[in-house]
């Protein structure tokens, strides 16, 4: 007699037993998870500098209290997303066992050093170990949109009754991840790309036609970009032979007492441009704490800058050249963090001569710049989106202005925007963007070969590929739903076509 504590009945009844204590400890340990998670956000709003947005306050910590809960909600919060993708990107045949334990505490040390990393970044020195931690933070990021979005294809496919989707979903994940980690490290890694543009500038005198003007904005150095790398990239812009440079906002992160000594770096290029080297400061000159933060922290970098080769254009203009007869005018104007007034600086600006405008974000002061009739502004400040899945939200921010070159329904006027010298915040990472340095040659109209507006740039891929993830959350659902409902209600779907089913399970026609 087959003795009872092996029978089938009893290992089912005990494989049962098995799994729903694992769900009831599984489902305990999701609400200590949750309720761990959100106690620590709270108490990181409580403990954090009044005022601070929740954002801020886990990627710009300024106390070592904040340093800490921001680094406890971050190392809570990436948990679930390390098992999720772990369990995508593992053999989907294979039992589980202590390789995937070693690679699960593997993934979690890793993303505990990138959350470090990004949390000790802004008011500190750059720092190759950290910067790598801050790239990996990015590739985190990556990682997690990119499983989920195979996620929905692969839920979106089997709706189909393809089954084999989820048998190739793990291989899937494998392929696409190392082909973005690929393209974003050689993209993050390289130097800023010189991106040459030949634009027409209405009313430009003969003998100025080629004048040439150097544009970087958004270096954000300091705690990324070390005094190493600003000095290549002064010489490297040095060598150009721009007539003019400019540096449009977000140049440093920090104050100028703790970023003086690399931006020294940069000075070198106010003496490669004939026509001078001009500042115009963006969103982040403003983003520093204490007594040296907020307004008075970006008016001592204008005063910085200024006594050391670069003039202010912060709402104000100035003709160029320097010498000799007028060409055009070069304006500046202030973040939307500041003051910005066009019209201040506008005023007085020699009639009859093309203007040219330096602002950071593309956008609001496009719309003033219209109507101020403003032949070219140059902004930055957008990034190009820095890495995929973010060029939607960046895209949306900048009303439409991401990267590249506009020229906005109604007007003549031209709306470049760079996706930055070095261009990163938080993470050196890059994925369908680029780092650039901008020259603009100058050319009087009519100008057949010059520039226009369109084109492909990376930052459109990544706009393509984030779109393409908002509309699988809809049609994944949507597929599944339909599937569920097909599935379990077949046969009211067979007699609307005039078939049933008889007893042995025959189809036959509906007389």
């Amino acid at each position: 007699m087959e003795n009872s504590a092996s029978s089938p009945t009893t290992r089912a009844m005990a494989r049962e037993m098995f799994q729903s204590s694992n769900v009831r400890i599984g489902g305990g340990l999701a609400c200590l998870w949750f309720g761990g998670f959100c106690f620590s956000v709270f108490l990181a709003r409580i403990i954090g500098t009044e005022g601070k947005s929740t954002f801020n306050l886990f990627v710009n910590p300024s106390t070592t209290a904040e340093d800490f809960m921001a680094f406890m909600v971050l190392a809570l919060w990436i948990q679930p997303w390390v098992l999720f993708s772990w369990r995508m990107l593992r053999p989907y045949e294979l039992p589980w066992g202590k390789a995937d334990l070693l690679a699960i505490v593997g993934m979690l040390v890793l993303g505990n050093w990138a959350a470090l990393s990004v949390i000790l970044l802004r008011p500190r020195k750059a720092f190759w170990l950290r910067d790598a931690g801050a790239i990996l933070a990015g590739l985190g990021v990556v990682t997690v949109f990119l499983l989920l979005l195979i996620r929905l294809v692969t839920c979106t496919i089997s709706a189909f009754n393809v089954k084999a989707a989820w048998h190739w979903e793990p291989v899937a994940s494998r392929i696409a991840l190392v082909v973005l980690t690929l393209i974003g490290l050689v993209t993050s890694l390289i130097g800023p790309h010189v991106r040459r543009l030949e634009l027409e500038l209405p009313g430009l005198a003969d003998e100025a036609d080629g004048y040439t003007l150097c544009h970087l904005s958004d270096l954000h150095a300091g705690p990324l970009a070390g005094a190493g790398e600003l000095r290549r990239l002064a010489a490297q812009v040095a060598g150009l032979g721009c007539r003019s440079i400019v540096l449009n906002g977000d140049v440093a992160e920090g104050t100028v007492e703790l970023r003086q000594t690399e931006m020294t770096e940069l000075l070198a290029m106010a003496s490669s441009a004939p026509d001078g080297a001009y500042y115009v400061r963006g969103n982040h000159e403003f983003y520093n704490e204490g007594p040296r933060g907020g307004s008075v922290g970006a008016d001592d970098w204008i005063q910085w800058w200024s006594t050391h080769g670069f003039m202010s254009l912060n709402n104000a203009h100035i003709d160029l050249p320097l010498s000799g007869t007028k060409w055009f005018t070069l304006a500046g104007i202030d973040d939307i963090v500041g003051s910005p007034d066009l019209q201040l600086a506008l005023q007085g600006r020699t009639a009859g001569l093309p203007t040219v405008l330096m602002a950071h974000r593309p956008w609001p002061h496009v719309e003033s710049a219209i109507q101020a009739k403003v032949d070219i502004q140059f902004s930055g400040h957008t990034h190009g989106g820095q890495f995929w899945p973010i060029h939607p939200a960046a895209l949306q921010s900048a009303n439409g202005y991401l990267s590249g070159l506009y020229n906005p329904k109604g007007s003549s006027l031209l709306l470049y925007v760079g996706d930055g010298a070095i261009g990163t915040y938080s993470s050196r990472l890059r994925l369908f963007s680029e780092n650039e340095i901008t020259v603009a040659t100058f050319r009087k109209g009519p100008c057949e070969k010059c520039d226009r507006p369109g084109g492909f740039r990376q930052a459109s891929l990544g706009v393509l590929l984030g779109q393409f993830g908002l509309v699988m959350m809809f049609v994944a659902p949507v597929a599944m739903l339909g599937n569920f409902i097909f599935t379990h209600h077949r046969h009211r779907f067979r007699s609307l076509c005039g078939k049933s089913r008889t007893v042995d399970g025959k189809e036959e026609g509906i007389e």
